[in-house]
């Protein structure tokens, strides 16, 4: 639910107050800081010390501003809607665009803004909204022939029409990030449709969190044209994390939990301070490190990225048993990463089973890669079932395997799951990462391809295993068995 769902206007009074009394009323604010401190207080707003210090911002004389912050820390409520807000009461005809990753995002945040001038009208502060659809809207009084707000999706069509302030609103993510043709189709977007937008006055804001090491903020931020800031959720460590993070080791040996997974402490040593104490303190932060792993929390909550340049796992996590607990007490589960082709040098068909404990540990028990054909791929998938007996065999759910799951779903006695990746193969691996610091993974030393893969990933020249490992981990985490959710324990 949106901030903006249930705010009340308690001196509202549209009949006391026309245009002209809203002057009279506020003091007639100069500059856009003090109209947007004034826009806060009108909706009963509790800013804390960084949205304050966000708003100051609003008066320094950038044209050009790329503001990056952690995720859920209310950049776009300031940046976006309040900034909108008090641009359009100090310029009543201006001319704004929203930008976000997709159209309907634009349009949240067009629908957001739309609620605060409905608001602020009634209290008499704001002209009235005279008309909107899903991506524009007008105020009364505007003169110029365009909205006074619209919004758009990236790679969306733009034409015609100038703007006086344009924001970028988070528009990158996994998907428009993850390959040198992705980054490739935003930057030409941005520079040769969105730029040409721009008059000479026109004020450009990027606000956003961090996706990449190549990604558009970063350029931007190389590029002296552009006003850089990039800030961090916690800004100071506690000492003994900051010592266990520069060696690689793990830190979950800080962390108390209870028997239903509940934190109940978290061990600090020296002095920390964080963005924004009252939502996000250091034990919520330092937990939410702990589940989403370094290689994550660094780049929605640092804005740091640096992580991706080098290895995602550390051998130092690796965990080994010799011995499997008994079948009896495990979940097994079995998931493939077919292959398209048998030749050399293509991608391997690759198969993994794994066992969960009802602790949440994870078991490696069985992996296999190889260039394999139809019939080869279809005979070991079910080799595999009738030896481990898994709960599903999980294989991705894409057109040309689509053949091989309808032929295993007839012919064997294991459920069939088709398994539909809702993130780019790169992000969904890079998930696991918590797993393996956090020693919820063991694998036997047998499987040496495997730990290989896991090493050298992202820069390694396959991935299929670690892939199908992937798979299978997310198939225990929607199974059928009821006896553990690895997401609960950790």
């Amino acid at each position: 639910m949106s901030v903006f769902d249930n705010l009340t206007i308690q001196d509202y009074n549209p009949l006391s107050l026309g245009t002209h009394g809203r002057e009279e009323h506020l003091g007639a604010p100069q500059t856009l800081s003090e109209t947007a401190f004034n826009v806060c207080k009108k909706l009963h707003f509790d800013l804390p010390a960084h949205q304050k210090k966000w708003i100051k911002c609003f008066d320094d004389p950038w044209s050009r501003r790329v503001q990056l912050a952690p995720r859920c820390h209310g950049k776009s409520t300031i940046w976006t809607v309040i900034f909108s807000q008090a641009f359009l009461l100090l310029n009543p005809g201006a001319r704004i665009l929203v930008v976000s990753k997709t159209e309907q995002l634009a349009s949240r945040l067009l629908r957001q803004i739309e609620s605060v001038c409905i608001r602020l009208w009634q209290a008499g502060y704001a002209p009235k909204l005279s008309s909107a659809t899903a991506t524009e809207m007008r105020l009364d009084g505007c003169d110029s022939k365009e909205p006074s707000v619209s919004c758009s999706g990236v790679l969306g069509s733009l034409t015609g029409g100038h703007y006086d302030l344009i924001i970028c609103d988070d528009v990158l993510d996994d998907r428009n990030t993850q390959t040198p043709q992705a980054r490739e189709e935003v930057e030409e977007w941005f520079y040769g449709s969105l730029l040409q937008l721009c008059l000479p006055e026109t004020r450009l804001l990027v606000v956003g969190t961090r996706k990449h090491p190549e990604d558009l903020y970063g350029k931007l931020g190389k590029n002296p044209a552009w006003e850089f800031i990039s800030e961090k959720a916690i800004i100071r460590w506690p000492s003994n994390f900051t010592e266990a993070l520069e060696k690689g080791m793990p830190v979950s040996g800080f962390f108390n939990f209870g028997d239903r997974g509940q934190l109940l402490g978290v061990k600090k040593e020296g002095k920390w301070q964080v963005l924004w104490p009252k939502m996000w303190g250091i034990d919520r932060l330092l937990l939410d490190r702990l589940m989403t792993g370094q290689a994550m929390f660094d780049r929605e909550k640092q804005n740091d990225v640096s992580f991706y340049l080098g290895r995602i796992f550390r051998r130092e996590w690796l965990l080994f048993y010799d011995l499997l607990p008994e079948r009896s007490s495990l979940s097994v589960y079995t998931a493939c990463d077919l292959a398209i082709s048998e030749r050399e040098g293509s991608d391997w068909f690759a198969m993994v089973t794994v066992g969960v404990d009802s602790a949440g540990t994870i078991y490696l028990i069985d992996c296999i890669r190889g260039h394999f054909g139809f019939s080869r791929q279809a005979e070991a998938a079910r080799d595999s079932c009738e030896f481990h007996k898994p709960l599903l065999l999980g294989i991705e759910d894409v057109a040309y395997q689509r053949a091989l799951i309808e032929h295993l779903s007839g012919n064997l006695a294991v459920p069939v799951r088709p398994i539909t990746p809702l993130a780019p193969k790169q992000s969904r691996i890079r998930a696991l990462q918590p797993l393996f610091e956090s020693g919820k993974v063991r694998v036997a030393p047998c499987h040496e391809l495997f730990v290989r893969e896991l090493l050298e990933f992202p820069g390694g020249e396959h991935d299929d295993m670690i892939d199908a490992f992937e798979m299978a981990v997310s198939l225990a985490r929607q199974g059928t068995s009821p006896r553990v959710d690895i997401l609960e324990v950790l």
